[in-house]
């Protein structure tokens, strides 16, 4: 058991109406020059915000007591292990008029070259057992990204975020986003390695980013095929799943397999060739899609089976084969066990999943078909 009181002062820059808040798990007080906030007598999770008029140049006095009563919880095995405990405070700038905001920044980015932003979220906004509200940027951090574009429109946005932010106005205006992710104790390194050039990237989205949660199913609807992932997403993405960009290009041609015909269980091979058209060495991810063409049952649009990165020096073709074999054509189905299904597949060959550049279909036979041919 323990407690804690913090004490302070805020002095706003800006007036308006700001929220402010706690994140905590335990008990926890709010002051406001000497006015309680709020008064949580109880040991539940949760964030709680109240709007409250600051004054531009004005101190405030700020308090927080917090304390936490149980010292363990216990596991199926009997043993005690301490709970995690935390709080924080929380405040929010007011929407404002970016105007006279950020001055010295955009200076700072009118009179260079090109402006680099590194914006996102942490784990104040996205964390295991924590739900977001959107899938937006923070409201400041949208005006900040605006106001340096207006003052010089050679922005790169660095994206910090371990999941999808719809930045469609990014992506309208921008001339380069680099996604981050969280990039760990390196990663300043390797940001400055992709922009200045030494290194030629080719990281491709494990998920797909979509424009608004409009274009998604509510959030207790769990039935993926109502809409979700690329597999049953019939709307335009902000970027695809296999999404990603590279210095250099890539054609795809030649696309064939070694049999136009197999049964349940033989082994099938598509082989595709890709040539790098560009003016850099760099490395492609090529991934493999397969579409069951007349499904009888609700199927993805087509599904992720593969991927092989490779290395190709400019001006140079290598040749990639994938191989389909029974696993990789089965699902679970209604009866609820794996099945294959013949009838007509297409083997999809691209660079993501919106990005399809070679085609090819195959048949699986019956078995009984089959056996009677023999």
């Amino acid at each position: 058991p323990m407690s804690v009181r913090w004490s302070g002062v805020l002095q706003p820059t800006v007036s308006g109406q700001y929220e402010i808040g706690i994140i905590k798990y335990g008990l926890m007080r709010l002051f406001i020059n000497g006015e309680k906030i709020f008064d949580h007598n109880n040991n539940e999770r949760g964030v709680y915000m109240r709007t409250i008029d600051f004054e531009a140049g004005k101190t405030y006095d700020v308090a927080v007591e917090y304390s936490f009563k149980r010292a363990f919880s216990w596991t199926g095995n009997g043993e005690g292990q301490p709970e995690m405990v935390y709080s924080a405070l929380l405040w929010k700038s007011p929407h404002q008029q970016a105007k006279g905001l950020f001055a010295a920044e955009k200076a700072l980015a009118k009179k260079s070259d090109v402006a680099i932003v590194v914006l996102g979220i942490n784990k104040s906004i996205e964390m295991e057992g924590r739900d977001r509200k959107d899938i937006y940027l923070p409201e400041d951090q949208q005006q900040f990204i605006k106001e340096i574009y207006k003052a010089n429109p050679k922005t790169i946005l660095v994206l910090v975020a371990g999941s999808q932010l719809a930045i469609r106005w990014e992506q309208d205006h921008l001339p380069a986003i680099l996604n981050a992710w969280y990039p760990g104790e390196s990663g300043g390194t390797a940001i400055a390695e992709v922009l200045f050039g030494n290194y030629n990237p080719a990281g491709r989205l494990p998920l797909t980013y979509y424009d608004s949660l409009d274009d998604l199913p509510a959030f207790d609807d769990y039935q993926v095929t109502n809409g979700r992932t690329y597999m049953f997403f019939d709307k335009k993405p902000l970027y695809p799943f296999g999404y990603g960009l590279s210095y250099t290009k890539f054609e795809y041609s030649n696309i064939r397999i070694d049999k136009a015909e197999a049964t349940i269980g033989e082994l099938l091979t598509v082989t595709v060739d890709v040539r790098n058209t560009g003016r850099f060495d760099g490395d492609e991810v090529v991934q493999l899609y397969l579409k069951e063409t007349n499904a009888k049952e609700i199927r993805p649009i087509h599904q992720l089976k593969g991927f092989k990165r490779i290395h190709v020096k400019k001006g140079e073709t290598q040749t990639v084969s994938f191989q389909i074999d029974r696993e990789a054509l089965s699902y679970w189905n209604s009866e609820n066990h794996f099945a294959v299904n013949p009838g007509v597949y297409e083997a999809q060959v691209g660079a993501s999943s919106a990005d399809i550049r070679q085609t090819v279909n195959f048949t699986i036979q019956p078995l009984e078909e089959t056996n009677s041919k023999k």
